[in-house]
């Protein structure tokens, strides 16, 4: 019998973890000792987050489960901080070729989702006033009307049809009927579209079940979230440069670090995000920018930064503690050349 040397090796299907295996297990601890070269496991985010005791996927118990798994040198897919919350990843030792070719390898919709509790929704039978208040008490621009288990969508209130509806008594006489609903899994950049056309859309989980609302405000802090990071590091560096750039050559030239590289230095354009700090620790050039600020505390935030820069450069997700530094370092920038 011959074989394709040039094949590629067949994906092993992940051994599912069931609610059984759940019981008997302490802790995550006990749950990382079943994966083995061979042995990939499946597992829920739901069960992963109740191994370690948490209900909702938060940036700690993220982080804390992602530092567990890579104690162990073994691969989570998709990462945990972009699954899917109401889905399911794959966690396998790095030898083993797990990815299953049929599955959704995008951003998930879910990853939107800012209700990690029970949605607050409304049944057609209840009250305009009930509405009401749960939109005031809630600050929310709109609510869905589901069925008693929440898998159908009957429709949503929304202000505008509370004042097109003036004389409903129940909220059926007062909404929208039907609605977008995505699957959780579905991939969030086919859906921009589709939330800025229709202004939210629901989340529906893989038990059926409507678990959460998107909408255009949660489209755009999620930008924010995602692409600030470098809009900020990029006027942070235009910034370091136009600085940098008031010092002779000469001086700026003692501090680039590169070995291998070229003979053409031209000011501060040819110099790394480390060499902008390094050359901000020199006491004579810090004396030369005239900064009435203490040199070491500005020096020490932009080399955070820089870590976080990295963090970015490796497609590693920021947390807001890694965040913070860049807000602080074009804080004091924008102060500095006001």
């Amino acid at each position: 019998m011959s074989t394709d040397k040039n094949a590629s090796p067949r994906a092993i299907d992940p051994i599912p973890f069931t609610e059984d295996e759940y019981e008997k297990t302490e802790n995550l601890q006990g749950f990382l000792a079943t994966v083995k070269a061979g042995n990939p496991r499946r597992i829920s985010v739901a069960d992963l987050l109740r191994l370690v005791n948490y209900t909702y996927k938060t940036p700690y118990a993220t982080q804390f489960i992602e530092s567990k798994i890579n104690e162990r040198k073994f691969e989570c897919r998709p990462e945990l901080s972009e699954a899917d919350r109401y889905g399911s990843v794959v966690i396998s030792d790095p030898r083993d070729s797990t990815i299953r070719w049929d599955e959704p390898h995008g951003i998930p919709v879910a990853s939107l989702a800012t209700t990690d509790g029970e949605l607050t929704s409304l049944g057609k039978g209840d009250s305009v006033g009930k509405a009401r208040a749960l939109m005031v008490m809630h600050r929310f621009s709109q609510i869905p009307v589901l069925s008693n288990d929440h898998r159908e969508l009957h429709g949503t209130v929304t202000w505008e049809t509370l004042a097109r509806h003036p004389h409903a008594k129940n909220v059926s006489q007062a909404m929208l009927p039907d609605g977008y609903v995505a699957a959780s899994s579905d991939d969030l950049v086919d859906l921009v579209p589709v939330i800025i056309q229709r202004e939210f859309i629901y989340v529906r989980a893989s038990d059926r079940r409507i678990v959460s609302i998107i909408t255009a405000s949660d489209l755009a802090a999620a930008f924010e979230e995602r692409t600030g990071p470098f809009m900020k590091l990029r006027e942070i560096e235009n910034r370091l440069r136009a600085l940098l750039d008031q010092i002779d050559i000469p001086s700026l030239e003692r501090h680039r670090n590169s070995v291998a590289v070229s003979s053409e230095f031209h000011g501060a354009a040819s110099m790394t995000f480390q060499e902008y700090v390094n050359a901000l620790g020199d006491e004579k050039i810090w004396s030369v920018l005239e900064f009435p600020m203490d040199r070491k505390t500005c020096t020490e935030i932009l080399n955070q930064t820089g870590q976080a820069r990295n963090d970015i450069a490796h497609f590693r997700p920021l947390t807001p503690s890694s965040q913070h530094p860049i807000d602080l370092s074009l804080n004091l920038l924008r102060s500095l050349m006001e």
